[in-house]
């Protein structure tokens, strides 16, 4: 019987998983990893006696308990059925079922007398392909080990490959004078570069120069890896630009860091907060982020989850003195600012806090949970699913997936421009956005 099998999946399955950049809340599932308390969980006399059987039945109940949508037996069943067609390349409608139990009898039925490798193929493709058709398409995973830690980086904003220090050609134990100084050197040589190779130089150039030449920044890198998400600049007399290109753990440090550094600075009473081109990360960055400009335990957004929505307030952090300065904020957005930074947003924009301008953010909003996988099909290698397990909503109560959030000044539109005052006051605002909105962000 196996070697008809022709397993479709399996290279997808034990490669490293594209990394999807959505909005990572880490609400990760406490598991031992252990064949004992998995054990706890057999329901059918499959699972008993097939540990491949119950590592996909144990997908099917995280599914049916944490998925944002509410599925019922049938329907998880009928995935089941299509995605162990897929993995293995063959009809299983002699086998169709409707109930739990008769799904685990369906891949009991199609694991027998196949070789163990090409059990654990079968198991692993049969999650990884009904995992993959979960609306929306793509966004859950099962992750091996590898792929969970690229994506922990990715969400910390960490490198493990790169050397900012080599990037500027200095060692760690380089004064801020001399980093200051290999900085100007490296840049001068690189901004007239017209390579593709050469502009992507300039870019890690960039990043290295604004992590380590500022003080906070650098303590970040040299602890954790992280490299800045974010860079200020006083556009003029009145207003202050703050481009946050990422979300980090250390994100929300550096904002606050910059507002203080700012707040030496008189006259400024215009904020411009950049998100343009801000994949998101950790959902509870939004939480904390909008307690800087609401205060602690204040309505923050809604989460849809199984039928019902769930109001997330702000975090327990005080409200930022050195943002009541600021009389007129904007928030610049673009088709690709998404998930945690489009939903901050969204919630800025429902307090008409701040006014949105540039292009509808991206529409990705769905919150990826990781639940490590305790039924241990391989001695050398662990497994988690990245399940979808809420979707955020926007201030109109419409989900932010595929809709996006819609900014009050458009600058697709031709007259833009004349738009602005209708919104800010300031003259020094609108000029501001004259000059930065159309532009690429400020590092």
């Amino acid at each position: 019987m196996g070697s008809r099998r022709n397993i479709v999946v399996v290279a997808i399955v034990l490669a490293v998983v594209a990394i999807t950049a959505g909005a990572y809340f880490y609400h990760v599932h406490t598991a031992t990893n252990s064949q004992a308390a998995a054990a706890a969980q057999f329901q059918t006399p499959e699972e008993q006696d097939n540990v491949y059987v119950r590592f996909d039945m144990e997908a099917y109940d995280d599914i049916k308990s944490t998925y944002w949508q509410t599925l019922s037996d049938d329907q998880i069943a009928q995935l089941f059925q299509l995605s162990l067609a897929k993995a293995a390349a063959t009809s299983t409608e002699d086998i169709a079922t409707s109930t739990r139990e008769g799904v685990a009898q369906m891949l009991s039925l199609a694991f027998q007398n196949e070789s163990t490798t090409t059990q654990q193929q079968l198991a692993l493709g049969t999650v990884q392909v009904a995992l993959y058709n979960l609306l929306p398409n793509g966004r859950s995973n099962l992750l091996s080990s590898q792929a969970e830690t690229q994506l922990v980086n990715t969400v910390n904003n960490v490198n493990p490959s790169a050397n900012l220090y080599s990037d500027l050609g200095v060692t760690a134990s380089a004064t801020p004078s001399e980093i200051a100084t290999a900085a100007q050197k490296k840049l001068a040589t690189l901004s007239g570069t017209t390579t593709d190779a050469g502009k992507a130089e300039l870019t890690e150039v960039q990043k290295a120069a604004a992590t380590l030449a500022n003080t906070t920044n650098k303590a970040i890198y040299d602890s954790s890896g992280a490299q800045a998400t974010v860079f200020s600049h006083v556009l003029n007399s009145h207003t202050l630009y703050i481009y946050i290109s990422s979300v980090a753990p250390s994100t929300l440090q550096e904002f606050a860091s910059a507002l203080v550094d700012a707040s030496s600075t008189p006259n400024l009473t215009n904020l411009v907060l950049d998100l343009r081109g801000n994949i998101g990360g950790d959902l509870s960055f939004a939480q904390e982020f909008l307690a800087l400009f609401f205060g602690p335990n204040q309505y923050a957004f809604d989460l849809f989850h199984q039928g019902n929505l769930e109001v997330q307030r702000t975090a327990n952090i005080a409200e930022a003195p050195e943002i009541t300065r600021f009389r007129e904020i904007a928030v610049l957005t673009d088709n690709m600012t998404q998930s945690t930074a489009e939903l901050s947003a969204s919630a800025l924009k429902h307090d008409h806090l701040a006014y949105m301008v540039g292009a509808t953010s991206r529409g990705w909003g769905s919150v990826e949970t990781l639940i490590p996988m305790k039924t241990i099909i391989d001695p050398n290698e662990t497994y988690a699913l990245e399940l979808v397990e809420y979707l955020t909503v926007r201030y109109d109560g419409n989900p932010i997936e595929g809709n996006g959030v819609v900014p009050d000044v458009a600058i697709a539109d031709s007259n833009w421009r004349s738009e602005l005052p209708n919104y800010f006051d300031s003259s020094a605002m609108v000029s501001a956005l004259e000059s930065v909105a159309s532009g690429s962000p400020i590092r």
